[in-house]
């Protein structure tokens, strides 16, 4: 688990271990890097363009064909995969570790799964044949462009009613860090609170995503309400799929949500079932060092600043692009994982952090208390 988002272990053909994200909104498997010099031993039928989230230009890809894929415990043969050619996607610097594809609808049609977000685990059962817990809630699901959508309440901002309450089908997003998408360029209309402050939303296929954060009053999934959660509002420029005119979509709920419970998801049934876990009660807060982190050698205890937030405390603290980070409260960065590092850095605001860095060579300190802008 990095960033809210599920990473796991597998091979393709001959490869040796690869890590792959966990996307239910991508239709196909894709690869987007792999090692120098590892065998893939690829079948290419032809060439295709892959069109996602982002300001750029649609990329260009290779389908493979008759692919075999392991993951611990399953075997995959005769697989498609999409093969992306322009390696424009830094997963593995943003998640702390090498990132080598997505895997996607074809994998989530292939089991029914048992997501424990808490214990970190998945455990995968032939379609249709895993029984939910007693306790668990059931939400029907809708599938779109091979993409699920589930019935959820949100009440937030419209253009039409500043305290709308409704309830619209959003996209089950779960190779998505935020806590739910809303889309200005829906029928519904949904527009930032008026508190609210622009933000980069992170990377998507084709390139930076860029809009808008703020709280809204409530989320509601199957019967569970979450109270403030975040929402981002995405550009248009950033998230084309929210003008698709034949199915307009209104947003999504990703991983900062989906982590709150425990999950078990049955495309064959096409039924998601979910209940608490203990992280349910935990609060949402906004990026509350104001640091954005990379690891630019993925695997090495190597830990750089990549954006700072205008007037948040790591500003006002004076650190800046490009700073490396060697101690934090008492941790050398040899000492520190790159999940825990981020667990830190965003932590419950009024704690305070002590960090060491360096800036051309020469090591500074500096010491700031965690605030939550929104």
């Amino acid at each position: 688990m990095v960033h809210n988002l599920i990473v796991v272990p597998g091979w393709i053909n001959s490869t040796d271990t690869l890590w792959f994200i966990l996307d239910t909104g991508v239709q196909a498997n894709l690869l987007t890097e792999w090692p120098a010099g590892d065998s893939l031993s690829l079948k290419v039928s032809r060439k295709i363009t892959v069109t996602g989230l982002g300001e750029g230009e649609p990329l260009e890809a290779w389908l493979s064909w008759d692919n075999h894929i392991r993951l611990p415990g399953v075997e995959g043969f005769h697989q498609d995969l999409v093969l992306l050619t322009q390696h424009q996607l830094p997963l593995s610097s943003h998640l702390g570790r090498p990132i080598h594809g997505i895997l996607g609808y074809p994998f989530f049609a292939s089991f029914d799964l048992h997501i424990d977000y808490w214990n970190e685990q998945l455990v995968l059962y032939p379609p249709g044949t895993a029984a939910p817990h007693r306790k668990m809630d059931t939400l029907d699901l809708i599938f779109r462009q091979y993409k699920p959508y589930t019935q959820v309440g949100v009440a937030a901002p419209t253009q039409s009613d500043s305290t709308a309450a409704l309830y619209t089908q959003l996209l089950i997003d779960l190779g998505a860090s935020h806590a739910v998408s809303l889309s200005q360029f829906s029928p519904e209309g949904f527009i930032p609170p008026p508190f609210h402050l622009p933000a980069f939303l992170g990377r998507g296929l084709s390139g930076s995503l860029q809009g808008t954060v703020g709280r809204i009053p409530a989320l509601q999934v199957g019967r569970y309400c979450l109270c403030r959660p975040l929402a981002v509002y995405p550009d248009s420029s950033s998230f084309p799929v929210h003008r698709d005119t034949l199915f307009p979509v209104a947003g999504s709920v990703g991983g900062e949500i989906w982590q709150r419970f425990d999950l078990l998801l049955s495309y064959k049934r096409q039924q998601m079932y979910l209940k608490p876990n203990a992280q349910y009660k935990s609060a949402f807060y906004y990026n509350t060092s104001g640091l954005e982190i990379i690891n630019p050698v993925p695997g090495l205890p190597v830990y750089v600043v990549e954006r700072v937030l205008p007037d948040s405390p790591a500003d006002k603290a004076g650190l800046q692009k490009g700073d490396q980070i060697v101690k934090l409260n008492g941790f050398a960065d040899t000492q520190l994982s790159f999940p825990y590092l981020l667990h830190l850095l965003n932590g419950k605001p009024g704690k305070t952090l002590r960090i060491t860095y360096l800036r051309q060579g020469k090591r500074h300190s500096t010491t700031f208390r965690l605030e939550d802008a929104l």
